[in-house]
């Protein structure tokens, strides 16, 4: 239903084959999440579908085109803008959620596809391009933090035509909004902490290494907490390091919690 009446993919003309089917409880989160693999072949047309459902509700649709073009059950709008707003209407149909509406109308406000950002109430709309690939982000917003795991985002390629959809809005929730540490104190804090970090590599400890802490950046990306679906306000921090160690580390990445500052974890990154 979701590929006929949303994204229009003729399935009328397409054979499809369901090539996986996997159903798992996710413990951590304490959902059970479906994904669904299809490969979809007519005449000269061969793409695979792959559609995630968590707790029987949509939550993300990706098409991988192998040959030749994607053929629609309607004519599509020439201009990703169009397409944004055509499918929105759509998908609100289908799921039948209020803030699917704010979020299409919010596209008004748009003139011409571009880097763009704006708020309305608890929405904020980021778009950006990148390559050949534009991106339409709504994400929940409370008190100037955002919670970026709530979101609708939708990705379309240069022609307007949607390469990808992901919907966690309605997973998860946003908690506290508290932040009492500064961007500039959740660095010293994670530069202080990754001083006395250390990582094994092929059976060695590697523990004298240098940061390169004047390159330290932190982002304010909530995370989860006592409970896995509540969002709480939380810096990650990457610092680099003066050159790649064993098994391939360049950076550490500290993760804190910006109510408290306590460190949640750190861990190495590899080049």
């Amino acid at each position: 239903v979701f590929l006929r009446d949303v994204v229009y993919l003729d399935m009328k003309k397409y054979l499809a084959n369901l090539e996986g089917n996997t159903v798992e409880y996710r413990s951590d989160w304490g959902i059970v999440e479906e994904i669904l693999k299809y490969s979809l072949t007519y005449e000269g047309s061969k793409v695979d579908v792959t559609l995630r459902f968590r707790n029987a509700t949509l939550s993300s649709y990706y098409l991988h085109v192998l040959e030749g073009t994607p053929y629609y059950s309607q004519l599509q709008p020439n201009n990703a803008l169009d397409a944004a707003k055509a499918l929105l209407e759509r998908y609100q149909t289908y799921c039948g959620v209020s803030h699917l509406g704010v979020m299409r109308n919010m596209l008004d406000t748009v003139d011409e596809i571009g880097n763009f950002e704006t708020t309305s109430g608890n929405v904020k709309l980021i778009i950006s391009t990148e390559a050949n690939a534009i991106k339409i982000q709504f994400v929940y917003t409370a008190d100037n933090v955002d919670f970026q795991a709530k979101s609708v985002v939708l990705i379309f390629d240069q022609y307007g035509f949607l390469q990808s959809l992901s919907d966690d809005w309605s997973l998860f929730r946003a908690g506290s909004t508290e932040v009492n540490i500064s961007q500039e104190e959740a660095i010293s804090i994670a530069i202080e902490y990754a001083k006395d970090f250390s990582w094994t590599a092929n059976g060695e400890i590697i523990s004298n290494f240098t940061l390169v802490e004047e390159s330290a950046s932190a982002e304010l990306w909530p995370h989860a907490r006592e409970d896995a679906l509540e969002l709480i306000p939380y810096w990650y921090v990457t610092i680099n390091l003066d050159r790649v160690y064993p098994d391939r580390v360049d950076r550490l990445a500290v993760g804190l919690w910006a109510d408290t500052g306590e460190v949640s974890i750190c861990q190495t990154l590899r080049w």
